[in-house]
């Protein structure tokens, strides 16, 4: 009998940290799903606006302008790289994020989080005038999936300890 109390108690616990870790992996799965959605809208939804912006300045050969109001929308937006190219397909101007890694796995780690760039063109009285490319960093999601990770390695803590002291007033 006295075999069989650390054996249940250990059951429990282990079925308490099985039951944490598969709610929170399926939480993590859905929450990372939605935000990689919400942030390829988010990244379409820019290309628009920058259209807007900056069709004016390829029109009239703008450059200082068209750099100028790239660099003050994809900012702070979560954007590694945003590039306009003129009708001909080179690059009228480009903005690129500063290299926050010490090492250079941004395409790495977008391409693992699975987003993808976002191109359209710029239309000009029904003709293509050019092209507006966004690629993310993928630090929203990321930072997204530690802090999950975190919470889900604190709440698998505080089942075992919960599980622990509830199994020692069952016995």
């Amino acid at each position: 009998m006295m075999q069989l109390r650390p054996a249940l108690r250990r059951t429990h616990t282990r079925i308490a940290v099985i039951a944490v870790a598969v709610a929170g992996i399926l939480l993590l799965t859905a929450g990372w799903t939605a935000l990689r959605s919400i942030t390829q809208d988010n990244m379409d939804l820019m290309a628009r606006s920058l259209i807007y912006n900056v069709e004016a300045a390829l029109v009239f050969g703008d450059k200082a302008d068209a750099a100028d109001s790239v660099a003050r929308m994809v900012r702070n937006e979560g954007v590694a790289r945003a590039t306009v190219r003129d009708a001909k397909g080179n690059v009228f101007v480009q903005w690129q994020a500063p290299n926050l890694w010490p090492c250079d796995c941004t395409a790495g780690l977008v391409k693992v989080l699975g987003l993808h760039p976002v191109e359209r063109e710029i239309l000009s009285y029904g003709a293509v005038i050019g092209h507006v490319e966004l690629r993310s960093n993928g630090q929203r999601m990321l930072a997204f999936l530690l802090w999950g990770l975190v919470a889900l390695v604190a709440c698998m803590g505080a089942s075992v300890v919960v599980g622990h002291v509830v199994s020692r007033r069952m016995h």
